[in-house]
Parts: structure tokens; sequence; C-alpha cells
């Protein structure tokens, strides 16, 4: 299950992609020429079916991060996280990164962030427990390149009124 456009649902979702040290990462790697590409959420339902290998960017021209809030702990049951390493110089459409047996896996405790680069091929392994996984991803491009979901074109008139200048900017609204 994904929910998309968390840009629009309330104050919460706006600490998340202006939150301190997440911005302060994203400056190290990418500089301030960052904008926020897409804010949305999945759940892994139990025992659920592994995701295909995927990533924000398959330009290797381009700069991308994700930042990956863990809502729940990600661990060996419910497959956590995995990321194909080098994946990141490659420009194959996934043929070599579909081999799970690649992957690196993750696993950390709820309430991680987990900042990667976007064109880092990933997947959610199998969740083989009882409990839902749940994650928010922010994606962030540079601000030259095309947002995910333009902003300008879903912004809510009371989420513009609502989030400060930084949020805007970051936004690209």
């Amino acid at each position: 299950n994904e929910v998309g456009n968390l840009v629009n649902e309330g104050e919460l979702f706006d600490q998340l992609y202006t939150y301190p040290e997440l911005l302060s990462g994203l400056t190290q790697i990418m500089g301030t020429d960052f904008k926020l590409s897409e804010l949305t959420a999945r759940e892994t339902l139990p025992v659920g079916g592994m995701e295909n290998p995927k990533r924000l960017s398959d330009n290797l021209g381009e700069v991308s991060m994700q930042a990956l809030w863990l809502l729940d702990d990600f661990n060996e049951m419910n497959g956590g996280l995995a990321f194909f390493p080098g994946s990141q110089r490659s420009d194959d459409s996934g043929s070599t990164a579909s081999d799970e047996t690649l992957a690196v896996p993750v696993y950390a405790p709820a309430g991680s962030l987990i900042l990667a680069n976007g064109r880092l091929r990933r997947i959610e392994p199998v969740n083989q427990s009882e409990l839902n996984k749940r994650v928010i991803y922010a994606n962030f491009v540079s601000r030259n390149q095309a947002q995910g979901l333009l902003q300008k074109d879903f912004i809510r008139l009371s989420t513009f009124n609502r989030v400060s200048e930084l949020a805007k900017f970051i936004l690209d609204v």
C-alpha cells in the first residue's frame, strides 16, 4: 500500500522534509541546490511480496537523494530494506540488480532515518512477519531537475499558507 503527496497532509509531515539533520546531510552531499521531489509513505503488509528493485532516478547525470524514515523496526523477520552496492554507477534497467542475493540488507529500529543516493537500487524484501512494515520516503532532486510530483500544481492553498519560507523553497513553490 502506498500513500502519495504527504506534503498536503498536515504539519507533522512538514517536519520531515525540513528536519535540520536531514537538511544538513543533503547540503553536505548536494549543496543547497535541491528540492523535494515527492513525499510518500509505503506499508508492506504481513507475508507480503517483495517489491521490484527501484531507484529514484535512472539518469546517470542526475543527482538525487532519498531519505527514508522507518516507522517500524526493520528487521530480518519483516525483510528490512536491501540496497544493491554499486548500482548508482550503472545505467542498467535492473537486470543485475534483480538478483536478491547481491543486495545488502539494512536493519534498523523504528525512528531511524536513512539517507541514500537516489540512484542506488533498493528493494523491500518479503515481509514474513505478522505485522505491517511502514516507511516514509522523501525524494530530493537538484533544483534544475523535474519533481516526481510538481508541487506547484498540487500544493493546497492551506498548505502554502501554513508552511515556512524554508519549506516553500524546498518544495519549489
